[in-house]
């Protein structure tokens, strides 16, 4: 599959950015054009079923893995350093699982290797109830969603995805029947059938839970260089609650593995 992908910055070393579920590549740009320009080519992705990537019913670790080894083919991008936040760090971690060669670093923000329970089950069932009627306008959708996911920061993050599908009609850039029929694909377990060495830095949200203390052990098992890192003031995303301390430890380890 063909990713929908965007290019910042005209030389250095490569590096891919993954964004998370229901997210896009529009996510990543202020810290991607962060990287830009410090002297770093940045490519931002849009995932499978998410942004302006197509649309396929099969979404899950492996195909996403190889859908980003075959934009790296496309693009002739020779070993990038692949970051990955939430399911893009799933994403980016079997690739370096499958692929040990493909890259010089690996970075993933906020997730580990094991399986996850779904939590994301409450967004999905509002996303699908709001998208039952018509969404008309962006005030409608909202109103609709308001009282069904009252955290205002996520709604806003949701409703950057909505886009006019028609003149009149408002839809969701993410495939959202597929994603919700396959949510426990996005949070599988990604573990590497061998130890791979590749240099890995691991951030975690000080105020998240997603990177618990018993999941070091198993990040290191799997990645025998990894590193871990907690950003202070900061949920699972990191780069939105904290973009400077995010920004300025992968600027840190970036430069450690040159």
């Amino acid at each position: 599959m063909q990713l929908f992908h965007r290019h910042l910055g005209d030389q250095g070393p490569f590096l891919v950015i993954l964004h998370g579920l229901f997210g896009s590549s529009d996510n990543w740009q202020t810290i991607g054009k962060a990287l830009s320009e410090l002297g770093y080519r940045v490519v931002l992705t849009d995932l499978r079923n998410h942004g302006q990537s197509p649309h396929d019913p099969t979404f899950d670790l492996d195909v996403m893995s190889d859908d980003l080894y075959e934009l790296l083919l496309s693009q002739s991008i020779s070993s990038p350093i692949i970051i990955g936040h939430s399911l893009g760090g799933k994403v980016a971690m079997r690739f370096a699982c499958k692929f040990p060669s493909q890259l010089s670093a690996l970075i993933v923000l906020d997730i580990s290797l094991r399986a996850y329970t779904i939590r994301h089950s409450d967004i999905v069932e509002a996303l699908m109830k709001v998208s039952q009627q018509p969404m008309t306008s962006r005030k409608h959708v909202e109103e609709q969603l308001t009282p069904l996911v009252p955290d205002f920061a996520v709604r806003q993050w949701l409703m950057k995805s909505l886009f006019w599908k028609e003149k009149d009609r408002l839809d969701w850039r993410f495939n959202l029947p597929v994603i919700a029929q396959n949510l426990n694909q996005a949070v599988a377990d990604c573990s590497c059938a061998k130890q791979i060495d590749t240099p890995s830095l691991f951030l975690r949200g000080a105020n998240s839970d997603y990177v618990q203390e018993g999941d070091i052990g198993h990040i290191q098992s799997n990645f025998s260089a990894a590193r871990i890192d907690t950003i202070p003031n900061a949920g699972h995303w990191l780069h939105a609650d904290n973009p400077d301390g995010t920004l300025k430890s992968i600027v840190a380890f970036i430069k450690s593995t040159e």
